[in-house]
């Protein structure tokens, strides 16, 4: 018969497949460690994986090792250990000297029996938000030596592959610059929207196109909501995201021919109006 211990083990992984997606939005999945897949029939070792969809590490992806095979859950935490080398000032450096050990008060002073799985993740998740400065376990580290700013650069550098403290990081993500493989194609500013074809005459027509046809629509927009008190006011000038001002609409006017074409026919309009009122 299995102990408490195992099949307690057994439901709080269930519970792990099932939700972690959710639990993290995305940002953490069950993976394979260095010996393949996870086997569950021996839940003594799981592997997860925490990719940060926003903040310093966002683009990252790192492998942690929660063992718990000494005592968990009713004795003790789980040994939790990161894989993957990191420059995070609570997260412990991988060589001869040590194996990735984490800084999370979920492991010592804060930890109890109740606690779970999942509650292990997002306590993951949470150091990659939330990087302690000022109590830091990784020698690459000095508590107050250095500014956020500097830090979060540190953080890109090292997760591009470059040397931060004369220690070295395996890329992460990609080293992406300017690309200019479009340039002088079609190109999309605040106010303007253009070819490297259109004259410069061309182009102070469309600005101040795009420009009108921005204020009318917010100021449609407003009216609008006003009337009907479904959603607040859009300052004018300002374009919602629902009615952005169409490209097409901007290109059909700027060469002049419609609104000549709607002159005359607004011209008509009122001689004959004023025809009919002499008489």
């Amino acid at each position: 018969m299995a102990s408490r211990s195992t099949s307690e083990i057994m439901k709080q992984y269930k519970s792990l497949v099932r939700g972690i997606e959710l639990l993290s939005d995305g940002q953490a999945a069950i993976t394979q460690g260095p010996d393949g897949g996870q086997d569950e029939d021996d839940l003594s070792v799981i592997y997860v994986s925490i990719s940060p969809n926003d903040g310093p590490y966002k683009g990252g992806s790192f492998v942690f090792k929660l063992d718990l095979s000494d005592g968990y859950p009713d004795v003790s935490p789980p040994v939790i250990n990161c894989l993957t080398k990191v420059y995070h000032p609570n997260i412990d450096a991988i060589d001869e000297y040590s194996e990735g050990e984490i800084c999370l008060n979920l492991l010592d002073e804060l930890w109890n029996p109740d606690l779970t799985l999942e509650d292990y993740v997002q306590g993951l998740l949470f150091l990659f938000y939330n990087p302690n400065l000022d109590d830091p376990l990784n020698p690459s580290f000095s508590a107050g030596e250095i500014e956020w700013e500097e830090f979060e650069e540190n953080v890109r550098k090292s997760l591009m592959g470059y040397e931060i403290e004369g220690v070295e990081y395996e890329p992460l993500i990609q080293d992406v610059g300017e690309d200019k493989s479009n340039e002088g194609e079609e190109s999309e500013g605040d106010d303007i929207l253009m070819t490297s074809s259109e004259t410069s005459d061309q182009k102070e027509l469309v600005t101040v196109v795009t420009t009108d046809l921005k204020s009318g629509l917010a100021e449609k927009s407003n009216s609008r909501d006003d009337a009907t008190g479904q959603r607040e006011d859009v300052p004018v000038g300002v374009v919602s995201a629902e009615a952005p001002p169409p490209p097409v609409t901007v290109r059909v006017l700027q060469n002049g021919l419609p609104l000549i074409i709607i002159g005359v026919g607004v011209w008509a309009g009122l001689s004959l109006m004023r025809r009919f009122a002499v008489r």
